[in-house]
């Protein structure tokens, strides 16, 4: 881990991950992601809010296979208002719940 520290926590910085990952941004307390970009080991990147080390809030998910995300998260998955592209180059806009397409 590097960056800013405060009260014995990395309060900005950079922490790679064993998987591979790269999390670059703000954290709350230590190894907890606030807000930032997390570059996964497979490839996809994800830039926003997290709660829990999890997607929260508003963000956009850019997957390897060129499909991308922009919109709200709750506990890491797709929900309130988003728009999803798939590879194939479909687009959904408008509602998620749990995951998926409302």
């Amino acid at each position: 881990m590097t960056g800013n520290w405060s009260n014995e926590y990395l309060a900005e910085g950079i922490m790679r991950l064993v998987d591979g990952s790269e999390f670059s941004g703000k954290f709350v307390e230590q190894g907890m992601f606030q807000h930032g970009s997390l570059l996964l080991g497979n490839g996809d990147h994800y830039v926003g809010r997290f709660i829990d080390n999890k997607y929260s809030g508003k963000g956009i998910l850019t997957k390897v296979d060129g499909g991308t995300y922009v919109g709200e998260f709750v506990e890491g998955l797709f929900a309130g208002y988003g728009v999803l592209k798939e590879p194939n180059d479909s687009i959904y806009s408008g509602e998620f719940i749990d995951g998926y397409p409302h």
